[in-house]
């Protein structure tokens, strides 16, 4: 299934009719104390999909603060580093929450320069050309959150044309910016935009990058079940703060062998250089398991460390 949404047309219109950017851009380390998340396995590994799924030209790191360790030497080599200052500030309002500042940050990136913008927890698992391919010329490409978008439309993983029109209305409506509602300008705001306007922007079922969800069962899902990715999506997000302190901040490739779960499996996929997410999908028929529930007043690492019953 796919939904469109978007908005076209006025000065500039020509620059949204050119093709996305075989360009790679990821934010990190606005904050000195990486927001508790430093830089990680989970984090080079999502760089090493990106990289194989998207076959860039270059791929951007932008960041206030550099991380070190040794995932980050790792991952460092194949990056062209940028150092930002986090913007404090858009169109004279505060902007004080460093999620809202990585917020800002991607817009005007990708109005600069196009291309694909992904969270660091965002992993591909599949080429994006022919996601790019059936786009309309000068189309950008997002994708919903929640069933028919009830949450929105993420800003996770965008492709976009360079100053396109849709990112342009959305980077303007942050004159009226406030951090009174959380995700009101990350995600409600743009499936606004983008329902008012069908032309320019392809907005993909939430099945394409973000399935499983981010509530309680479908973080259990990733990394409680076996398998979970559903057959023919682009990407999963990785939800990395429901689980950093109890998974991802300790994650380790023995770990990853050990742990069995759907992320577990799509994790070594990319680890091990393979890109073989077929253990971590659901088969042919195969539904999720409806029966692995998370009870909210139970702390979410014990679920996470406990193995499934039977």
């Amino acid at each position: 299934e796919e939904e469109a949404g978007g908005k076209d047309g006025g000065a500039g219109a020509a620059s949204s009719a050119a093709a996305v950017p075989r360009l790679l851009h990821f934010i990190f380390g606005l904050s000195a104390d990486f927001g508790g998340k430093p830089f990680g396995l989970v984090h080079h590994l999502v760089i090493a999909a990106a990289q194989h799924a998207a076959a860039p030209v270059a791929t951007y790191f932008y960041y206030a603060h550099e991380p070190s360790g040794e995932w980050w030497e790792a991952a460092k080599p194949s990056l062209a580093l940028r150092k930002v200052v986090a913007p404090t500030s858009v169109f004279g309002r505060p902007v004080r929450k460093f999620a809202h500042q990585a917020d800002v940050l991607r817009l005007e990136v990708l109005l600069s320069f196009g291309g694909i913008y992904l969270d660091l927890d965002v992993l591909l698992l599949r080429p994006l050309a022919p996601l790019l391919s059936a786009a309309a010329p000068g189309q950008a490409t997002l994708a919903h959150e929640g069933v028919g978008g009830s949450i929105g439309v993420g800003n996770a993983l965008m492709l976009t044309p360079r100053n396109h029109s849709f990112f342009r209305e959305w980077y303007e409506a942050y004159r009226a910016f406030s951090d009174a509602v959380w995700n009101g300008f990350s995600v409600r705001l743009p499936s606004r935009l983008a329902a008012a306007a069908p032309s320019s922007v392809r907005v993909l079922a939430y099945g394409a990058f973000y399935w499983p969800p981010w509530n309680p069962w479908g973080v259990a899902q990733l990394y409680r079940s076996e398998r979970c990715l559903l057959r023919g999506g682009y990407a999963v997000h990785l939800w990395e703060t429901k689980v950093w302190r109890s998974l991802l901040s300790s994650l380790s490739p023995a770990k990853l062998e050990a742990h069995g779960s759907c992320f577990a499996k799509a994790a070594l996929a990319v680890l091990r250089g393979t890109f073989n997410f077929t253990p971590a999908t659901l088969r042919p028929g195969e539904r999720a398991e409806e029966s692995l529930t998370v009870s909210l007043s139970r702390p979410l690492a014990e679920l996470l460390l406990t193995p499934a019953d039977g």
